[in-house]
């Protein structure tokens, strides 16, 4: 309006308004998927799946799945995750086009549908108390089969062997099945443990990934912005330095002589 001159103090509080959503929270994320951390990592398990895409047309997987740490670049930067969607296929390469939501409403493609709030607290338990950067290839395959056995609708985490047959079954082609189920069974029973007794343990910042199209569904540690924040602040500093610029101008004008 005529007559308003805003302040300085109140276009940069309009600046870091406008930042601190995009820093918190990105809507979309570019993702490239180089595949497993572990490419040598043998099937461990298999997995029979089937969903009724029509009304009397059942579909389905019934085949090996590979468990592991997932190796993504997000927005540039790169990130390790797990797949949390068994229903659909990877898909290696990029760029792919992904959505950034919570956990508990991950995976957004159905079958299977939102997790729900309580499992999203369970598998951030779960990184938490076992995630690392530099985990082993059992490590993190048994982290990952215990996540997938909180998230496929049918497995349960009280099975005694960590997995709820006919959904899930155990191959014992692969050297290093044992370990792996080992590390699964161990995963699992903490966190029934921590339902039995109704504790509340560490829980990780937890962010999911859902593909627009095509891939997989992915929990990660957080989402970089791509630099968006970035440039919005770099836009904001060249507004302030005009409006500096014709401040001083205009000062010059009404008093000169004086700088």
């Amino acid at each position: 309006m005529k007559g308003i001159k805003p302040s300085l103090n109140a276009i940069i509080l309009a600046v870091l308004a406008a930042a601190a959503p995009r820093a918190s929270m990105a809507a979309a994320a570019t993702v490239y998927d180089h595949g497993s951390v572990y490419p040598s990592e043998s099937e461990v398990i298999d997995v029979n799946l089937t969903w009724p895409v029509s009304p009397g047309s059942p579909h389905g997987y019934d085949g090996g799945a590979f468990a592991g740490l997932e190796s993504l670049t997000v927005n540039g930067e790169n990130r390790y995750g797990f797949c949390i969607d068994l229903y659909h296929y990877s898909v290696d390469g990029g760029p792919l086009n992904y959505t950034v939501n919570s956990l508990g409403s991950s995976p957004t493609a159905s079958p299977p549908g939102a997790m729900g709030a309580a499992t999203a607290t369970f598998i951030s338990e779960l990184w938490a108390q076992y995630y690392s950067a530099n985990m082993g290839a059992a490590e993190a395959a048994g982290l990952q089969v215990a996540i997938w056995s909180l998230v496929v609708p049918g497995a349960s985490v009280s099975s005694s062997s960590g997995m709820a047959s006919p959904i899930f079954t155990w191959l014992t082609s692969g050297g290093s099945t044992a370990s792996v189920k080992a590390t699964a069974q161990n995963d699992i029973a903490f966190i029934n443990t921590e339902i039995a007794d109704g504790q509340t343990p560490a829980v990780a910042e937890l962010q999911a990934i859902n593909p627009s199209k095509y891939g997989q569904a992915f929990v990660i540690d957080s989402v970089p912005d791509g630099g968006s924040t970035a440039r919005l602040l770099a836009m904001g500093l060249v507004c302030l330095g005009s409006f500096s610029l014709r401040s001083r101008e205009r000062f010059c004008r009404q008093h000169p002589g004086r700088q």
